[in-house]
């Protein structure tokens, strides 16, 4: 499966909220997230946190995607109830499974009472 196809597919299982193991499939073992508000060392922690609180009740929609050997960049309109915001996603893939994934975004909107 071609990178950013994986990256569209796991972007669109997170945001559904629903069956959230299937995310393991598109994981290594040793897959590491880095996002401003939370970090994880392994597949198994990063999909933990996903299960205790669900991403629902946000909308996205991809505004660009960029694909080179080792990846994928995803920019995407974020919102959830009064809260808009762009985001930026990289999925590094190593052997055809996310191994590193970095979330960017202004981290100032999410710490206002809204």
């Amino acid at each position: 499966m071609e990178k950013s196809k994986a990256a569209a597919q796991f972007l669109d299982i997170l945001f559904s909220g629903e069956d959230l193991d299937r995310l393991r499939a598109y994981l290594k073992d040793d897959f590491r997230f880095e996002g401003p508000f939370f970090q994880s060392e392994t597949a198994d922690a990063y999909l933990a946190a996903m299960k205790e609180e669900p991403p629902v009740g946000f909308t996205f929609k991809v505004l660009q995607t960029y694909e080179n050997e080792q990846g994928v960049c995803v920019i995407y309109s974020f919102e959830k109830e009064e809260l808009s915001t762009t985001m930026c996603q990289t999925f590094e893939f190593i052997d055809g499974k996310i191994a590193h994934m970095r979330l960017i975004f202004d981290t100032q909107l999410f710490l206002q009472p809204y």
